[in-house]
């Protein structure tokens, strides 16, 4: 792989945060193995604003198809164990199918950020699926994600941004924002 995330935000990228946002991009995959399409970076460390005290990482993947609970419960899992090791993560998971005819707000399939770390942790702990589930739920601030991926987003694996992600109507943008 060409060192995208060197090249893409330069003298804010740490060797410590390229090793981090790698190993997740490698952890990710290996348990969506097929179902994995790409890994874009938004937000600050893709605009070259990361303040490695104070910023998280922002992560789009998108995948073939709806994930299962299983699967939901094993990201869970390694996020729970890789997310504030030193930064914290948030990351939305979106199939194909799901970003095809564009809705606002936008369906995804799992959501990790810090918000959810207790949420999370009770589940697994407690063998529930309050939280960690098969509902398919809406984020409207994925407007503004895709939005900033279009424009200023960083493609570390997968088809090119525009291939992918849908033109967001400025009305939803703002909406999200």
């Amino acid at each position: 792989m060409e060192d995208i995330l060197w090249i893409a935000v330069g003298e804010t990228s740490s060797l410590e945060i390229k090793d981090f946002v790698n190993n997740l991009l490698y952890k990710t995959k290996e348990i969506l193995k097929e179902d994995f399409i790409g890994f874009y970076l938004h937000g600050s460390l893709a605009m070259g604003g990361f303040n490695s005290k104070s910023s998280d990482i922002d992560v789009l993947i998108i995948t073939n198809k709806t994930m299962t609970v299983g699967i939901k419960r094993k990201l869970a899992e390694l996020l729970l164990s890789f997310s504030n090791k030193p930064f914290p993560v948030e990351i939305s998971f979106v199939n194909m199918e799901q970003l095809k005819n564009w809705i606002h707000p936008c369906p995804f399939d799992f959501h990790y950020s810090e918000f959810w770390r207790g949420k999370y942790q009770d589940d697994l702990s407690k063998d529930t699926y309050h939280h960690l589930n098969g509902d398919v739920r809406d984020d409207a601030d994925l407007a503004a994600h895709i939005t900033i991926l279009n424009h200023r987003g960083v493609r570390l694996e997968g088809p090119p941004i525009d291939e992918v992600f849908p033109s967001v109507p400025r009305s939803h943008y703002i909406s999200s924002i």
